[in-house]
């Protein structure tokens, strides 16, 4: 698919001394562009024919589709006058006979040795974490409960989680009396192995999905930069069950690389169990999809990564904004805020929705590893209804449970409310307290317009507190404590007139 050249009435005019600030203002505005792309565009290997391959590259199809998604033009014709102005200010060259820029993805590009770096000063202000509007009080509900059922599923599924075929290992787990949450995990630990049980009590993704629950919250938003360091002091400070990806991630940081220099190659789906913490805070305004990028240039490198992150929060913003599952994953095969490569991977799991999600998923690959290990989340969003299920059917598909307990429980979840999780999975959620405290927090910056402003950034001190482990592994309290708690504050801040 390829666009001809603006004609010379739409071309920027020639300089002169009526238009020399507008000249400057387009130069500034093509500097900034050259070096967002620089920062977020892949390059990479590149074969127009068989025998010729360019080197360190980007397609002309990958940048305009990129400015359409970060919103930096507003259609294609315009992002190929972008495109046009960097090869005209050699902000990026042709690669081979290419005089113009196209929208075509046999067009190759490069950026030159005066593309500026991505620098502070290039960067555009931050946004509040409030952004557009309010959350209405239903949706803030729903939000809150993907939080919560996301870790509860996380914690059900830990016990079997590293099984390739449960259902070979327990005999009895195919039949509908039989709960597999938690299975094992109780009444054979002794009392001289509490440091045993509280590393089976809960998996590396839930507990460095929980460390960055606890520093986004006290921070009230995301920044790339902030939160990678937050996410090494945490992940330092108890580094006994975090995954591979991220031990790289903190000898990166330990070697000087910042933000997002610090991510490292990734090929699982860890991603998924940080989006229902972005898409909490961010649900429903024009940025989450910014902020979610910003979360996955943190700790990864990857398109299917960072692919596999966008479709997750598109889909679960459906289900907090409103919508059931099954609506929200219709709607993401039909969005335009997805690429057709993203909407071809939601479609290729919806092609097994003939199976039981348990064959599904160890039909794809329950391993965790992209792309069949996002189409093994995808597939019982299409196919199940409740909560409960959900999880067993996870658990069933074994392989690593919890790399996608946490994002198919938020979704079911934030469906049907806080009511659908059980209380006795409740009670075994090891940190269930602070973790309901650490998302309740979370939410309530959502309730009022303008609650968080830069000013407050500076009173705030380092977000990780080194949680100790709980004298008892029971909730102190139930969910419905959440909402009652939520209204106390909220009456508290009433001035005498609203009384």
């Amino acid at each position: 698919m390829q666009f001809s050249m603006p004609t010379a009435v739409e071309r920027v005019p020639e300089t002169s001394a009526a238009n020399g600030d507008q000249e400057q203002e387009l130069e500034e505005a093509l500097l900034r562009l050259a070096a967002h792309m620089k920062q977020n565009v892949a390059t990479g290997d590149r074969r127009r024919h068989l025998f010729k391959k360019y080197r360190d590259c980007f397609t002309g199809m990958e940048a305009v589709d990129w400015m359409l998604e970060q919103m930096e033009a507003k259609s294609v014709a315009e992002a190929v006058r972008k495109g046009q102005g960097l090869l005209s200010h050699h902000y990026i060259e042709k690669v081979e006979k290419e005089t113009k820029f196209e929208y075509n993805k046999k067009r190759f590009y490069r950026f030159t040795a005066t593309t500026p770096e991505f620098v502070q000063a290039v960067e555009r202000p931050l946004p509040s974490a409030t952004l557009d509007l309010p959350l209405s009080a239903a949706a803030r509900r729903r939000a809150l409960a993907a939080l919560l059922g996301g870790f509860v599923a996380d914690a059900a599924s830990t016990s079997l989680n590293g099984v390739s075929r449960p259902e070979k290992t327990i005999p009895n787990l195919l039949h509908l009396d039989f709960d597999p949450a938690f299975c094992g995990l109780y009444g054979t630990n002794d009392g001289n192995d509490k440091r045993g049980e509280r590393a089976r009590m809960e998996s590396s993704t839930g507990f460095e999905a929980r460390i960055l629950l606890q520093c986004i919250a006290r921070r009230g938003h995301i920044h790339g930069s902030q939160l990678a360091k937050d996410a090494y002091w945490g992940f330092k400070n108890d580094n006994r069950l975090l995954s591979a990806s991220s031990r790289s991630f903190i000898k990166r940081v330990h070697s000087g690389k910042g933000w997002p220099h610090c991510a490292v190659k990734c090929r699982s789906i860890d991603v998924l169990s940080l989006i229902p913490i972005v898409v909490a805070l961010y649900a429903g305004t024009n940025q989450l999809f910014t902020k979610v990028d910003e979360l996955v240039k943190v700790f990864y490198v990857g398109t299917r990564v960072r692919d596999a992150a966008l479709v997750a929060a598109f889909v679960l913003e459906q289900v907090i904004l409103g919508a059931s599952v099954l609506q929200a994953m219709r709607m993401s095969i039909r969005t335009e805020r997805l690429s057709v490569k993203q909407r071809k991977v939601i479609f290729k799991a919806f092609t097994k929705s003939q199976l039981p999600s348990y064959e599904a998923i160890q039909k794809f690959g329950n391993r965790g590893s992209l792309p069949g290990g996002f189409h093994a989340v995808l597939q019982p969003l299409f196919v199940l209804n409740d909560y409960p299920t959900a999880v067993r059917e996870n658990i069933i598909g074994g392989g690593r449970t919890c790399r996608r307990a946490m994002f198919i429980g938020a979704c079911f979840a934030a469906q049907d409310g806080l009511k659908v999780i059980p209380e006795g999975w409740i009670q075994k959620t090891q940190y269930f307290d602070f973790i309901e405290a650490d998302a309740s927090s979370l939410v309530r910056r959502r309730e009022v317009q303008g609650s968080f402003t830069d000013e407050d950034e500076e009173d705030r001190l380092a977000a990780y507190v080194d949680y100790g482990p709980r004298s008892s592994m029971s909730s102190s309290r139930h969910i419905e404590c959440v909402e009652s708690s939520r209204l106390i504050t909220v009456t508290l801040t009433l001035s005498p007139r609203h009384l």
